[in-house]
């Protein structure tokens, strides 16, 4: 090539070797042994660990769901279809069922179906409270209705004791 004779073709290394220029790759190096095992036991190490996050997942919704009551028993004279005479709340009304309760609102369309997630009963000298909670939002939302012992067929919400509301023989 010092020359300017192109007609001889030279390989890359015999180019670089006349430059001067030595062209070489690293030796490939053996792995110590504790290295070696190190990279072998790193995929272990994450199963390991998603296995330990995916247990304590797992284990939170167990006592999560432990804490949610499961089965809930409405006594009997509470059940059914409640109407009212007052004429404020005519086109209201409520039915609650083993697991579920649901409000007629008084507006149009289907009335709101709220699954029951506890109930709690009190006995006060002659009345039965029922306590009824249900999630509306997300929200825990509690319900209180009491019934006097001398007259089942009837119930009153105890922030509204004037209203008397009548279980209804006819389905809605």
């Amino acid at each position: 090539m010092a020359d300017g004779n192109l007609a001889h073709s030279m390989e890359l290394r015999d180019f670089l070797d006349r430059l001067g220029l030595i062209m070489r790759l690293p030796k490939k190096r053996k792995p110590k042994p504790e290295e070696a095992g190190a990279a072998r036991s790193l995929p272990w190490k994450k199963v390991l660990i998603g296995a330990g996050a995916a247990a304590v997942i797992f284990t939170a919704s167990q006592v999560m769901s432990g804490m949610q009551k499961t089965s809930v028993t409405v006594p009997g004279d509470f059940l059914g279809t409640w109407r009212t005479d007052n004429k404020k709340y005519a086109t209201r009304g409520f039915r609650i069922s083993e697991t579920q309760i649901e409000l007629n609102t008084g507006q149009k369309g289907l009335p709101k179906v709220r699954p029951i997630q506890s109930v709690d009963t009190r006995q006060s000298h002659d009345t039965t409270y029922l306590i009824i909670q249900y999630l509306e939002d997300n929200q825990p939302v509690e319900w209180q209705l009491a019934m006097a012992s001398g007259s089942p067929g009837t119930l009153r919400f105890p922030h509204q004791p004037d209203i008397i509301w009548v279980k209804s023989n006819s389905a809605r």
